[in-house]
């Protein structure tokens, strides 16, 4: 990227290719339905922009590697959230997994999860609400 950009296009194209990633993969809301999907895919958004807006200043290497990994760490969150709701019961193993792909993001462990799927989905929604409001993702 140049660095003759001003903040406003480096944010712009930083931002591109991972907000294109996160709406064109499938895979990260397979089992939702599009009402379900929308507010996850609006929090990821709100992380991707965070992490973008950080990384404006840093060489581009270090800012791809960086957007990079956070995308990484949303794509293995956003999965499990996906597998947690889809129709078969969660397993511990995915419940595990959630708590390991929160603490890539450098989220603290999750709640405990109703079983009920609206339950479910809505007290997942506000702890990452939540916890990204007052923690951040500042340590990914």
């Amino acid at each position: 990227m140049s660095p003759y950009l001003r903040d406003d296009e480096r944010f712009q194209h930083g931002r591109r290719d991972a907000i294109e990633w996160l709406v064109g993969n499938e895979a990260l809301r397979r089992h939702l339905t599009d009402e379900e999907a929308r507010p996850l895919l609006a929090w990821a958004q709100h992380v991707i922009d965070d992490v973008v807006r950080r990384t404006l200043r840093l060489p581009d290497e270090d800012a791809a590697a960086r957007i990079e990994e956070t995308l990484d760490a949303l794509g293995a969150l956003l999965r499990t959230i996906n597998r947690l709701l889809a129709p078969d019961a969660p397993s511990d193993d995915a419940i595990a997994r959630l708590a390991d792909a929160a603490a890539r993001l450098g989220l603290p462990t999750p709640p405990a999860l109703p079983s009920n799927r609206e339950a479910m989905l809505d007290t997942l929604m506000a702890w990452l609400e939540e916890e990204t409001r007052t923690t951040g993702v500042d340590d990914v």
